[in-house]
Order: C-alpha cells, then sequence, then structure tokens
C-alpha cells in the first residue's frame, strides 16, 4: 500500500530559482515555500560589512560568473538607501536574458528611468520596479473602490504626510531626500490607484528645513493638473513638529459621484448625497509590503506573464519623479514628457 501511495503522488511543482543581487534582499524569500535563493551576488559588498546574512547562500563577486553557473529563473536586485541603481549590471542580466525585479529604483540620475525602459523594448525582458506601498490592506480597497467607478470621474487629489526630522547617514545621499526617497512611494501608489500620467503639468518645492539642517532638503510641496480641471495637492514633511502619522500619509480622491479618504486609522467613502461609510481595509492581506513585491515577482514569473511592476507600466510614475525635480531645479512648472 505504501508503494501506490508514494505512485500516486503528484510531482512537486519545481521551486522558482532566483539569484540575488544584494545581500539583504535573499532574507526577504525566505518565507517562500514556492521559491529559493540559488545564490547572491556581493553587489554592494554588504557581506564583507556583515550585513544580509548572505553566508547562508552562495555567494558570487561577479554578476555575469553568477548568471551562467546558476541559470536562475529571475534575478531580484535590492539597492541599499546609500547606494544607487548600478545600471552596468541590470544591462548585463536583461541582455543576458533574464527578467529582472527591483526592491526599489535608487536612480543616481532619473534619466535611468528612459534607459530602463529602452532596454526592456530592446531585450524584451522585463524589468520591474518595485514599490511596497502598494502592496497593502488599505491601498488594496480603495483600489476596488475606484475600480467599481463608486468616485466617479476624478477631479481632485490631496495628499499629505508627515514625518519627524531624521539625521540617519543615507538620506546624504540624495539632493532631495523626500521627492527621492519616500515620495516615491507614494507617486507609485497613486500610479497604481488612478495612473499618474493624467497629471500633465507639475510644479514643485523642494526645501530644507531650518530647523532640521543636517538632512538635505525634505519638504516637499506640489501642485500638479491634468485634463478637465484634475488637480493633485500634494504636501510631505520629513521634519514636522507636533504632528506624525505613518509613511503612507493620508489622501483622499474626490469624484464626481463620491470621495474616498485614508487616514492612519480609517477609510471613510461619503457618495454624491452625502451618506458617509467606513470601509474596513482588505484582509486577510498576506503579502503586503515588500513581501507584496515579491509575491508578484513570483505569480508572474509562473503564470508567465506581464508584471504589473513592469517598467512599461511603472515609467509614468518615474517620469513625474523626474518631472517635479526638473521643476524644482528650475523655479517653474513643467510638463510630464
Amino acid at each position: 500500500m505504501g508503494n501506490r501511495i508514494q505512485e500516486n503522488r503528484e510531482p512537486e511543482t519545481p521551486k522558482l530559482r532566483v539569484l540575488c543581487l544584494g545581500n539583504s534582499g535573499a532574507e526577504l524569500w525566505k518565507s517562500r515555500a514556492d521559491a529559493e535563493v540559488a545564490g547572491v551576488v556581493n553587489l554592494y559588498e554588504e557581506a564583507s560589512k556583515g550585513k544580509g546574512g548572505s553566508e547562508q547562500y552562495r555567494l558570487f563577486a561577479d554578476t555575469s560568473a553568477a548568471l551562467r553557473e546558476l541559470q536562475p529563473d529571475v534575478v531580484y536586485m535590492t539597492i541599499p538607501p546609500w547606494c544607487k541603481a548600478d545600471m552596468a549590471t541590470i544591462r548585463t542580466v536583461v541582455e543576458a536574458g533574464y527578467d529582472l525585479y527591483l526592491d526599489k529604483f535608487r536612480p543616481a540620475d532619473w534619466q535611468d528611468a528612459d534607459t530602463l525602459l529602452q532596454w526592456a523594448q530592446a531585450t524584451g525582458r522585463q524589468i520591474g520596479i518595485g514599490d511596497a506601498y502598494q502592496f497593502g490592506d488599505k491601498v488594496e480597497r480603495v483600489k476596488q473602490v475606484v475600480a467599481c467607478g463608486q468616485l466617479g470621474k476624478i477631479g481632485n487629489v490631496v495628499w499629505q504626510c508627515y514625518r519627524p526630522a531624521d539625521h540617519a547617514f543615507w538620506m546624504e545621499a540624495y539632493r532631495h531626500v523626500m521627492l527621492e526617497d519616500l515620495s516615491y512611494h507614494h507617486f507609485g501608489v497613486m500610479h497604481t490607484l488612478l495612473g499618474i500620467d493624467k497629471f500633465q503639468r507639475v510644479y514643485a518645492e523642494s526645501v530644507r528645513s531650518p530647523w532640521a539642517p543636517d538632512q538635505p532638503p525634505c519638504v516637499v510641496s506640489l501642485q500638479a493638473s491634468g485634463e478637465e480641471e484634475l488637480r493633485l495637492h500634494y504636501y510631505a514633511t520629513w521634519a514636522a513638529i507636533g504632528k506624525s502619522g505613518s509613511h503612507l500619509g493620508q489622501f483622499r480622491i474626490e469624484g464626481s459621484d463620491g470621495m474616498i479618504e485614508v487616514t492612519d486609522d480609517r477609510i471613510v467613502y461619503v457618495n454624491r448625497q452625502g451618506e458617509v461609510r467606513q470601509l474596513e481595509p482588505v484582509t486577510p492581506f498576506p503579502y503586503a509590503g515588500r513581501q507584496g513585491i515579491i509575491h508578484e515577482c513570483v505569480q508572474a514569473c509562473t503564470e508567465a506573464r506581464a508584471s504589473v511592476m513592469d517598467i512599461r507600466k511603472m515609467y509614468p510614475f518615474l517620469r513625474f519623479i523626474r518631472t517635479a525635480l526638473n521643476s524644482v531645479e528650475q523655479g517653474n512648472p513643467a510638463a510630464c514628457r
């Protein structure tokens, strides 16, 4: 009987084999039963600094050598906040015929987003642009409300984020730390919910807080407009006094048929008749934050489909950030193109 049971078992699905570029990314995969880290490239020399727990995995110094020897199913890049994206390595991966997912894009120059798009189009490979905040229970509920048309035609978006002053050393790697780092996630969520390419003109200011002089410019005020009176009002600070909220912030989306507002502790929907209804986040939500990025990577690979994080889909929000930075530097409104 034992032999017959053994014979009738369904063959196990092979685990997705992942090559991690950057040591800290390997730890994010440990909870996945359907994937395994085949090796780690010590791309940012974290192993020599005792970071990332790389002793558990095969460690490589060269990306090309790791690709040749391991032939992984997918490549996953994690960039420490004090570093910038290694564009030469990204090109090596996609030109070798592999899809690459970035935990978060940290470019030295935001024009590099155009380069990533060109490489993806030229090679036919996917370059995934990770944004951990789009994978969350509150964002998922808002996504459902917007998708089913409960807000009608969107006309006004208000977003605010208040964080206390932070003097982390990695902030010195940015010219405009709020706009390039935390705002990255806010605009990523906006793009997921609404399509940030609907905003065609941006005026932004990024300033240094006088009471947080050790930080780079960390207070951002931004106005954006689109067709048919579509407006975005955005304010974010990493130097708040007397007020602090989540890293996601609070936001309000107003449309012709209703309004939805997200704060740290609730989600409220108001219809056109003024009826107020409190909504619950989508639960259970097992793959939130960075685990959501990894789950989407696994699903896209196993289902052989285009990822929601592919550069072709995420490019508009990277272009939006670049446009905002251009507006800051020029001191004038800038067009998204």
